[in-house]
């Protein structure tokens, strides 16, 4: 199988409307608008899953951002994604906060774990399959708030 290589995201200046009310005094909130974001996957106009995390970047660290959008160009999302391209699928996310414990906050930084359902959505709104992934999310308090500085994938 090929890659192309492709430039890295942008950075948004700006979060989508519906995520632009997120209480940045509750790590949590902060937690789940930004994988929100992150797991909104539009092949349409998405060229890969790193469009949709540099849109989160408003919820992100200054220093998370730079890293997802700047350096080397990325190389190509893979088969799934040249599939789901091929039928125009939108991956809608849906989260939710995880059952396990995480550790207890400090005053500078807290954790959260988000369990995201991506609905691969067909543009007649069939939805053909469910992706779901596990997600920790440690943040950091920054000048605006808490703010995402590390997303893993478990």
């Amino acid at each position: 199988m090929s890659t192309t290589a492709r430039p890295p995201a942008t950075t948004a200046t700006a979060l989508p409307p519906a995520e632009a009310g997120v209480d940045r005094s509750d790590p949590d909130a902060v937690a789940l608008a930004a994988m929100t974001i992150w797991f909104d996957w539009d092949t349409a106009r998405d060229t890969g899953p790193n469009d949709a995390a540099a849109r989160s970047a408003p919820l992100l660290s200054p220093d998370y951002a730079r890293a997802m959008t700047s350096g080397a160009p990325q190389s190509g999302p893979g088969a799934d994604w040249a599939m789901w391209k091929s039928r125009s699928a939108h991956l809608v996310p849906t989260v939710r906060r995880g059952a396990e414990p995480v550790p207890p906050a400090t005053p500078s930084k807290a954790y959260a774990q988000v369990v995201v359902d991506q609905a691969v959505t067909l543009p007649d709104g069939t939805v053909t399959e469910h992706r779901e992934s596990v997600v920790a999310v440690t943040l950091t308090k920054g000048s605006q708030g808490w703010e995402v500085s590390t997303v893993r994938l478990r």
